[in-house]
């Protein structure tokens, strides 16, 4: 039987032997599923809130939320998914309370979990409280090291502070639990570059180079930039031009990048329409 409005769950939802939606169609009045056998609890819960959330109803779909995170039955692992999945779909600045409540539920329920602290560390990062943000990251690190994320996060915000011994600290750690991140090297690298030890900054980048992927383009073009200017101050022309080709491929944008392009390829006659080209754009 088909169902083209939002009374479909409050009815299925009173059949004990229904438990899993499926989307047949769309329309403008609504969303048309059908009951089939019963599969899973959880499925039919998260079929609940994606259909309140698209369907614009965000005092149902907030309500729906809230009393799934209460209820205790529920496997962090489900809540998990169902946060990940529901916040991505939402304006960020209009779910910053409904993250405080879910934040209160979950440190009540769960005070050993590093998803809590988390979850509401993000929300303070997002306010822009980065000192608050910090103490509920490092209480989320000390329960879970495995969140590259997070320690992302601690060292950005120990550089806004200028703080460089807690910067390199973090840097270091970070670098030991976790060698495939592209980004911890990146940042070692830069520390290494203000020491001048040119080399193994190089060896550094050639690491983040390596687990890098194509998610993100501007962080690509920012490791290839630095390895150009690295690589031409071991004058290493052909190879510092290779890198920044590269660099403003990913990122025409990476004005850095453009300047020092059109100055190697100015400073070594090569190419010279190419380089003022940039030097224009």
């Amino acid at each position: 039987r088909g169902f083209t409005s939002e009374e479909v769950f409050d009815e299925i939802s009173k059949k004990e032997e229904t438990y899993f939606i499926h989307r047949l169609d769309r329309n403008t009045d609504g969303i048309m599923v059908f009951a089939l056998n019963k599969v899973a609890e959880e499925e039919l819960l998260l079929g609940q809130v994606e259909f309140y959330v698209e369907t614009g109803n965000e005092k149902k779909s907030n309500s729906l939320f809230l009393s799934i995170f209460r209820n205790k039955e529920i496997s962090m692992g489900l809540k998990e998914r169902l946060y990940e999945q529901y916040i991505e779909e939402q304006d960020t600045s209009k779910s910053v309370n409904l993250i405080k409540d879910i934040y209160e539920i979950l440190s009540e329920e769960y005070p050993n979990e590093a998803f809590p602290e988390t979850l509401y560390g993000s929300y303070l990062y997002f306010i822009r409280d980065k000192e608050n943000a910090a103490l509920h990251f490092r209480e989320s690190i000390a329960m879970d090291k495995n969140q590259p994320l997070l320690w992302v996060y601690l060292i950005e915000i120990a550089n806004e502070k200028e703080d460089k011994a807690e910067s390199y600290r973090l840097i270091e750690k970070a670098n030991i639990l976790s060698s495939e991140e592209p980004e911890f090297h990146f940042y070692r690298t830069a520390m290494l570059i203000e020491e001048k030890r040119y080399d193994e900054a190089l060896k550094e980048l050639e690491e983040a180079e390596a687990y890098m992927d194509d998610r993100n383009p501007a962080f690509k073009s920012m490791v290839y930039s630095t390895i150009a200017d690295l690589k031409y101050r071991k004058k290493e022309v052909e190879s510092a031009l290779l890198y920044y080709d590269k660099a403003v491929k990913e990122n025409p944008k990476n004005y850095l990048a453009l300047n020092n392009y059109s100055y190697t390829l100015a400073e070594e006659n090569r190419d010279i329409d190419k380089a003022e080209k940039m030097i224009l754009e």
